[in-house]
């Protein structure tokens, strides 16, 4: 079997990905929670109305606890089964899949990101519509070069058209590995969302 090897980021991209990682745990382990932080920010910009071709869909971040996003995520788990693949080899994160809600921004980074590798991959922003919540939601996710998707959130890879399907998804912005550096420094080290790339 041909080993891949890794591509090395350059020092810059390094930087800004260590960055984000510390903030990141950094809230995690504080004693506000970082998603409220995030929900308050972007309550102050009020519900966003994104229109895509002639149709208008209405948006919002998930209004719910921790555990009712996690409760959806199962759910949702379940009704995309029929549309979950066996990865490549070179796809797999060689992690156990432990359900990771309101991350999807995060991980969909730290994959692409440990996976540069990978020609084609494509860090992914947009809309769904999770299985027990009314409207469209912020969302991240990856598209690898065969089609294949894979969810941070659920940790698992989908076929592309079930999934999106399912999630009645709105594709916004996909970035390549360069790109989602470049534009996650521009945005003060953030992982997403970024809303003023949205063409």
């Amino acid at each position: 079997m041909k080993k891949t090897t890794r591509l090395t980021n350059s020092p810059e991209e390094t930087r800004v990905f260590e960055q984000m990682k510390e903030a990141s745990e950094e809230h995690i382990k504080g004693a506000n929670d970082p998603i409220e932080k995030l929900l308050q920010k972007q309550k102050q910009l009020k519900e966003r109305i994104e229109t895509h071709g002639h149709v208008q869909i209405k948006t919002n971040v998930i209004q719910a606890t921790y555990e009712e996003v996690k409760k959806s995520a199962r759910e949702d788990i379940k009704h995309l089964a029929e549309y979950e693949i066996v990865p490549k080899e070179e796809y797999k994160t060689g992690k156990r899949r432990h359900i990771r809600p309101r991350l999807c921004f995060q991980q969909a980074f730290r994959y692409v990101a440990n996976k540069a590798n990978i020609e084609g991959i494509r860090l992914v922003h947009g809309l769904y519509k999770p299985s027990s919540f009314d409207n469209h939601c912020d969302h991240a996710w990856v598209e690898l070069p065969d089609g294949t998707i894979f969810d941070g959130v659920l940790q698992r890879f989908y076929e592309k058209e079930g999934y999106y399907n399912y999630y009645q998804i709105i594709k916004n912005k996909e970035y390549n590995h360069t790109e989602m550096y470049k534009i996650g420094l521009k945005h003060g080290g953030t992982f997403g969302p970024w809303y003023n790339d949205i063409e």
